[in-house]
C-alpha cells in the first residue's frame, strides 16, 4: 500500500470478516482507519443467514489475522459462532466502528476518495481516505433473478431460508449450484419428505427455464 503517510485514513466499507481484518491489520501497521458499517451492529449481513447453517470451510482456514477461535468451538463453524467470534475479534483488537452508515457513493479525487454516507438516517456526510476498501462481501447485496414465474412467499433468496422452511416443502427448485444450494440438499436437512431439487442453467442476463438435476 503507497502513500501510508497520508493524513486521511483508509475506508473500509462493512465491518465483517474481511473489513475486521483488514482494521486489525491496518491498526498494528500504525494505519488509521475508518469502517463504516451499515447495520446497527458488526457482521450485520451474516447475522441475517441461518444461524445452524455452517460454514464449508473448517475453522482451521476460516481464522483471521490474529484470531483466537474458542477452544471448544466446532470444526465447520455454524454462522451464529462465526458472528459470535466476530464479536470477540472485535473486543480483542479494539476495532472501532461506525455503525448505521449507508455509503452513498465514492468519488475518486487527485489525493484519495471522498465517500458519501448517511448515519443512523441523518444529513448526508462526506469523508475523504487516502484508500477505500470494499469489504461488503456477497451476502450484503441478496439479489433473486428477475420476472421470475414464483411469487413471494412461495420463493425467498436462500439467505433468508431456514431447515424448518425446506423440511416442509414438498418440492424445491435451487437456481444456482453455489453453497446454498449445497447447504439444501439432502441429507443436510432431516425430516424433509420429499424433496426435487433442480439447478438451472444461466447465461449472463438470460436465464433459461431448462432445468437438470442437481449433483
Amino acid at each position: 500500500m503507497s502513500d501510508t503517510d497520508s493524513a486521511d485514513p483508509v475506508i473500509i466499507i462493512g465491518a465483517g470478516p474481511a473489513g475486521l481484518a483488514a482494521a486489525e491489520q491496518l491498526a498494528k501497521r500504525n494505519i488509521e482507519y475508518v469502517i463504516l458499517e451499515k447495520d446497527s451492529q458488526v457482521a450485520g449481513s451474516l447475522r441475517r443467514v441461518d444461524p445452524e447453517m455452517r460454514l464449508l470451510s473448517p475453522k482451521g482456514l476460516s481464522v483471521m489475522p490474529d484470531m483466537t477461535l474458542d477452544p471448544d468451538a466446532p470444526t465447520y463453524l455454524p454462522f451464529g459462532v462465526l458472528v459470535h467470534e466476530l464479536e470477540r475479534y472485535q473486543q480483542q483488537h479494539n476495532l472501532t466502528v461506525r455503525l448505521d452508515c449507508m455509503v452513498l457513493s465514492i468519488r475518486k479525487e487527485a489525493h484519495g476518495f471522498m465517500v458519501s454516507y448517511r448515519e443512523d438516517r441523518n444529513a448526508r456526510r462526506e469523508l475523504r481516505g487516502s484508500h477505500v476498501i470494499n469489504a461488503t462481501g456477497i451476502i450484503s447485496q441478496p439479489r433473486l433473478p428477475d420476472n421470475f414465474y414464483f411469487t413471494a412467499p412461495r420463493w425467498r433468496h436462500s439467505v433468508d431460508v431456514r431447515a424448518q422452511d425446506i423440511a416442509n416443502a414438498q418440492k424445491l427448485v435451487v437456481v444456482g449450484g453455489g453453497a446454498s444450494a449445497r447447504a439444501v440438499s439432502p441429507p443436510a436437512v432431516p425430516g424433509a419428505s420429499f424433496l426435487s431439487i433442480y439447478r438451472f442453467k444461466t447465461r449472463g442476463r438470460h436465464r433459461g427455464r431448462q432445468a437438470c438435476p442437481a449433483v
